[in-house]
Formats: structure tokens, sequence, C-alpha cells
């Protein structure tokens, strides 16, 4: 117990004073390679004669919710509980996306690693699709015994109820099963009432599939040339040419807009000429989040520039005038 506390203690360190391993890195990938041995193999497969490959002699295993194991407590779960019924067997999947490993080093030589990730836990019966459970971080630490990796201690926390009805968020497996699956999905689009869904899988950089359900109106289905108001993309992109602007010191953060640029409706504020850029990046502008949203559909304060917080699409838009008027 005292090991694997002081290598949590020695994570959260490493995390703070190193960077990860790059993914492609020998050492990412054989650490991946060992863990695929004790769950895709292992846990999945009950093969436990991989699992004899990577687990130390001293290993300790804490669970938030079955309690700490050593390894030969170890042994006895996965006969008895994990492989003992084939008719409803766990099946664990790791989040690749979320898979981490930092390099532990003693006068500059790697002893060990601590790998970090999530999983997602299903249960698989005869004749049924997989379906998921739970979904749960890890933190495993390895060390380096005459130059093999050994699994010294696992942290098994945060279990909880899927994200979602039929799997987690980052579950691109799972979501790649679904697209199979038109009927599901339009059952779970009546479910919760949602009109239309289009799902784009993006895998090693390239786009694997495109699916599309429901309707964009009555009797006209949802295409993959429909348009959805996804997002505000435009904030971002106006706010990084402003910054670039104020890097070149083309353009001050702190200088009042109305140098540049005063709206019509709030000539007479006595607001104008305390906004600066500032206010807008930060959404502290005092304006409105679009003038046609307000009772008089025109533009004014609804509070003084950096007093408070408030989303506003209005002031983006002022940004973008007064910098249009200047360059």
């Amino acid at each position: 117990m005292y090991n694997l506390l002081l290598a949590i203690i020695l994570f959260f360190t490493i995390q703070l004073s190193f960077s990860q391993v790059s993914k492609d890195s020998r050492i990412f990938i054989e650490l991946k390679k060992a863990d695929s041995l004790i769950f895709n193999e292992g846990f999945n497969k009950c093969n436990f004669a991989a699992l004899k490959q990577v687990l130390h002699k001293d290993l300790e295993f804490l669970h938030d919710q079955n309690g700490s194991q050593n390894l030969e407590q170890f042994h006895k779960a996965f006969s008895e509980s994990i492989c003992s019924n084939a008719n409803f067997k766990p099946i664990r999947k790791l989040v690749e996306e979320t898979l981490q490993v930092y390099t532990l080093k003693n006068e500059g030589k790697i002893y060990g690693a601590i790998q970090t990730g999530n999983h997602i836990f299903y249960i698989k019966e005869p004749n049924k699709e997989l379906y998921a459970t739970e979904q749960a971080k890890f933190i495993n630490t390895w060390v380096l015994e005459n130059g093999n990796w050994e699994l010294k201690s696992i942290l098994s926390y945060e279990h909880s109820p899927p994200e979602k009805e039929y799997g987690a968020k980052f579950n691109a497996d799972y979501v790649y099963e679904l697209f199979n699956n038109d009927k599901q999905i339009d059952q779970l689009l009546k479910k919760h009432n949602i009109t239309s869904i289009s799902i784009g899988l993006i895998k090693d950089g390239k786009l694997q599939q495109v699916r599309n359900f429901g309707y964009q109106k009555k009797g006209m289905p949802v295409s993959s040339n429909s348009i959805y108001k996804v997002a505000s993309l435009t904030k971002p992109i106006v706010a990084l040419v402003t910054l670039k602007l104020i890097q070149e010191r083309s353009w001050n953060l702190d200088e009042p807009i109305s140098k540049y640029f005063i709206d019509d409706d709030i000539t007479k504020s006595k607001y104008v000429n305390k906004l600066t850029t500032r206010h807008i990046l930060s959404h502290q502008s005092g304006l409105p989040n679009w003038r046609y949203l307000t009772e008089d559909k025109k533009l004014s304060f609804q509070f003084e520039p950096g007093t408070k917080w408030q989303y506003s699409g209005e002031g983006f838009e002022y940004l973008r005038k007064a910098i249009e008027k200047k360059t």
C-alpha cells in the first residue's frame, strides 16, 4: 500500500516537472503492448499465461469499489469472477486517446514508468451486442526488471456509469459499431426527442464515415449538406487576429475602441469611451449578445464595461468593425 501511494505522489510530481513521452516512442509502444497483455489477453480472453508475463510478484491493486488485492488475490479474482461465467463475461476496452506515459528515472537512468488513461467496461452475453456498464480511470506503475516491463501497482478509480446510454465519450470503437445499426440510432433520436443528427468519424486523421439521421424539416431528410448552427466559430478567429495585431504592436489591448469606431446606437452613452479590446475578448463589454434580442432592437450598454461578465456576439462584431476602420 505504501509503495502504491508513493507511486501516486511521484506521478503527480512528474506531471508538474516533465512532459509525457511521445506516443510514437519505444517506451509508450512497449507499455501499450504490455497493457494489452493484461486486459485484451488476460481480462478479455482469460489468458493467464499472458498475465504472468507482465505482473510483478509484489503487485498491489487498489480499486475504489472492491478494495485492495495482492498478486495471489488478483489471480483468484480473475479465475473466480471474471472468467467463471462464459454467459456473462466482462470486457474491457482502453480509450486510446487518453493513454499517457511518464518515465521514472534515477541518476538519469529509466527504471520505471507511470501509465494513465481511461477505460470502459462492457458485458458480453450470448447472441447480444456488447453493452457498456461503467467507465473508470487508471494509474499503472511499471518497473524494469532485467530488461522487462512488469506491472508493480494498479490504481483503478472514479468508476461511474457510462456518460451516454450506449457508451462513454472518446469511445470511437463503439461509435463505429453503432454506425452500423441504423435502427438503434433512430430509436435513440425518438427517445431523446432529437430532430436530427449527423455523425462523422475520424480515425488516424482521416474521415472514415459520415452518417445522417432524422429530418431537416418535415418531409426533408437531413443530409451531408445540411447546415447546423454548431458554434460561434468566428469569435476565436477574431480573437486570434486581434491578438496577433497586439503582438505586432499595431493594436492596443487597453486603448478605448471609440478612437476608431463608435456605433450609432451608443454615441451618447457614458460608457462609450471606456470600452476596450480587453473587455470584449473577456466578455466584459457590457453589450448584449445581439441587439435584435433586446426589447428596442438597439445596441446599448447593459452595465459598465469591466464590472460584470456577459457573453456578447455584438462585442466581437464591434471589435471587428473597429479593426477594419483602423486597418
